[in-house]
């Protein structure tokens, strides 16, 4: 594997240990399933069909991609 694959490999792994402690926090702090929240604020189709956890997860990885 490649420098950027192994980048790459680097971010998918960090933004899923992120997400599995941001998960862990709203089950055990305020008992929500972030795969089962649809916010109503949000303004498009494509947002809406989106649940919490697909939506964070997508901000973090991306956040993180522009890094590399």
């Amino acid at each position: 594997m490649g420098k950027l694959g192994q980048k790459i490999e680097r971010v998918d792994n960090a933004t899923n240990e992120m997400m599995d402690e941001i998960r862990d926090y709203f089950w055990k702090e305020h008992d929500i399933d972030l795969s089962e929240y649809h916010p109503n604020s949000w303004e498009t189709k494509l947002q809406a069909s989106r649940d919490a956890d697909t939506e964070i997860y997508s901000i973090i990885h991306n956040k993180l991609k522009k890094i590399i």
